[in-house]
């Protein structure tokens, strides 16, 4: 094998490897967005269960959206100082910490918004 065919196989190599990258940062952003459907999917059962009035429930989303806003405003400055591969170590990782420690949904909205921080940037 020469050089030229070398370094052909690293270049198909590394592109295969940027794909299977791009695979998992679109799988990650589904399970994501699929994720803040359930609490409306749920919104029946848990307001017959919880007794929630629509007032509650509107609280409830109203917390969620503003934790995830608050989220874009903050973390914005931190995805530009620390990068994009960084930041979605940072937000993979507060997203499996807050969620293992059964932090309420407002937190995670937070940690969503860490997410979806480099896509929105680039």
């Amino acid at each position: 094998m020469n050089e030229s065919q070398g370094g052909s196989h690293d270049a198909r190599r590394n592109s295969n490897l940027l794909w299977i990258i791009c695979r998992l940062l679109f799988l990650a952003a589904t399970v994501n967005y699929a994720d803040r459907q359930v609490i409306g999917i749920l919104k029946p059962t848990l307001q017959l269960q919880l007794h929630w009035s629509e007032v509650d429930y509107g609280h409830i989303i109203a917390a969620f959206q503003f934790a995830y806003a608050l989220g874009y405003l903050l973390v914005g400055r931190l995805m530009d100082r620390t990068g994009s591969y960084r930041g979605f170590i940072f937000a993979i990782a507060s997203c499996t910490y807050l969620v293992a420690l059964g932090i309420i949904q407002v937190m995670v909205g937070k940690a969503d918004a860490l997410a979806s921080a480099p896509a929105a940037g680039s």
